[in-house]
């Protein structure tokens, strides 16, 4: 038995609305649209379909219909389209400066002013930002878009360094 088309157009049109507004699919499974007096759970049937979708009970026009809207179908999937918005700011910011000097060669302890006027540690993202590739812990998107603002990898000595994350007081020791 295939799902109920009326039913998917509806929540569809739904889940096509919220792609328009935050450019992905990544919806909460709590999230819930208010119309008039009935709350629509809307996090509850993206949930569903990929439940659905796992045990093939989807139709292959479904199944378009949500890829053309960034549906993430598995928790890999999630982790690798979905950036934080933290750090894409501070990737903002670290592209403005690339585009301004062509290089992202600055101090760990380099300073910049966010649109709102906050103190953003941009050296230290960046290197954070280093460490975390060293480790594998960026995703392909997060690598591919440091690459394309050119991040030297190689810009920081990974043996025995200390460094500060610069969200945490911790202090992290990378090791070879």
């Amino acid at each position: 038995m295939k799902y109920d088309y009326d039913k998917f157009d509806f929540y569809y049109g739904l889940a096509n609305e919220y792609y328009e507004k935050n450019n992905n699919l990544i919806i909460p499974r709590n999230y819930k649209i208010k119309d008039n007096n009935r709350v629509i759970k809307l996090g509850k049937w993206i949930t569903n379909i990929r439940d659905l979708y796992s045990l093939g009970k989807l139709d292959e026009e479904q199944i378009k219909m949500l890829n053309k809207i960034g549906m993430v179908w598995t928790a890999s999937e999630f982790k690798e389209q979905y950036i934080d918005k933290k750090w894409l700011r501070k990737y903002e910011l670290a592209k403005k400066y690339y585009e301004e000097h062509k290089s992202l060669d600055i101090s760990e302890d380099y300073m910049v002013s966010d649109l709102k006027g906050n103190v953003v540690k941009l050296g230290a993202w960046l290197k954070k930002c280093i460490f975390s590739y060293a480790l594998g812990e960026l995703t392909k998107k997060q690598i591919t878009m440091l690459e394309e603002i050119g991040v030297n990898w190689n810009m920081y000595q990974l043996v025995n360094f200390n460094y500060v994350d610069e969200d945490k007081t911790n202090d992290k020791k990378i090791s070879p």
